[in-house]
């Protein structure tokens, strides 16, 4: 059940957002598995070019093996147009408490095993368990899981038919819950997660790493160190062109992005080998169209 209750003001609008999911570990409905999650959003023009978008409320998990309290969510991003800093730029606050679990949000939950009826593997036939907690994730801007807060910045400079756009990203756990850190692969993971076509295996391919969920798979990598809160940073560059070669048009997308994952904060991405781990990869795709109907395509992808 969900439902939202909102007004629109002469300064923006105001609504009241909850959500709440149930469901029975046993056939005679006595052993509640689900969550709750309640916010308040608003969105307001502070000023010409100065717009605020925030989200806060509160949520927690329950089941028969769970008595959790509810955990903060907030989620904040300030807006200034090009009147005011020249160029788009949005600075983003999230932070998401380990207790908070919203199964249909944008946040991943990475940080409560969920109940299972049934004692079978995640993946395997007649299984309940899903494939989560997925350890410390790394993930890209905009994506974010619990038990984490941390900061965007994003920017972008448009020059005639070229868009460039930059995003820094720096975020740490709240709880240091574990030893394990979670990777997904943005380059051809609908291919890999192809290899077990019919079911959703764990601990599969080199190094018994994988694990694949729908059109996806994610490894998983354990540190020696103990449970320590982790820091995470990703910096995406994307550039975007769009014009002509000769009479037909032609469109080019690149995004690059950099993470790592260390037990220090750091302003920027770390490139040496004091991060537990660095992920880099390149996509490169350009179009061109040879008529209404049929348009070529190259992606190279690193």
């Amino acid at each position: 059940m969900a439902g939202q209750l909102s007004k629109v003001t002469p300064f923006g609008f105001i609504s009241f957002n909850t959500f709440h999911n149930q469901t029975f570990s046993d056939s005679l409905a006595t052993n509640s598995i689900g969550f709750d999650i309640s916010t308040i959003q608003f969105q307001t023009e502070v000023s010409k070019g100065i717009t605020i978008k925030s989200e806060f409320g509160g949520g927690r998990y329950y089941s028969p093996v769970h008595s959790l309290p509810y955990g903060e969510a907030i989620n904040f991003k300030l807006n200034f147009t090009e009147k005011i800093s020249k160029v788009p730029v949005e600075l983003h606050y999230f932070r998401v408490g380990p207790n908070v679990i919203n199964n249909n949000a944008i946040f991943w939950n990475s940080a409560i095993q969920e109940a299972s009826n049934n004692t079978l593997a995640a993946g395997t036939v007649g299984s309940s368990a899903v494939l989560a907690p997925f350890a410390s994730a790394l993930t890209a801007i905009g994506q974010f899981t619990n038990n984490r807060q941390g900061i965007n910045i994003n920017a972008e400079l448009p020059i005639k038919k070229l868009k460039l756009s930059v995003a820094n990203g720096i975020s740490a756990e709240l709880k240091g819950l574990g030893n394990r850190i979670s990777y997904g692969h943005p380059v051809n993971q609908l291919t890999r997660s192809r290899f077990w076509r019919w079911n959703f295996p764990t601990n599969v391919g080199a190094y018994g790493r994988y694990n694949v969920i729908f059109r996806d798979v994610y490894e998983v990598v354990e540190l020696t160190d103990s449970f320590v809160a982790k820091k995470f940073n990703v910096m995406e560059l994307q550039a975007k062109y769009s014009g002509k070669i000769g009479l037909k048009r032609f469109y080019a997308f690149l995004l690059n992005r950099y993470s790592s994952v260390q037990d220090f904060i750091s302003p920027i991405t770390i490139f040496s080998e004091s991060a537990y781990l660095r992920h880099y990869s390149n996509e490169l795709e350009m179009y061109y169209e040879y008529n209404e109907t049929l348009c070529h395509c190259l992606i190279l992808r690193v």
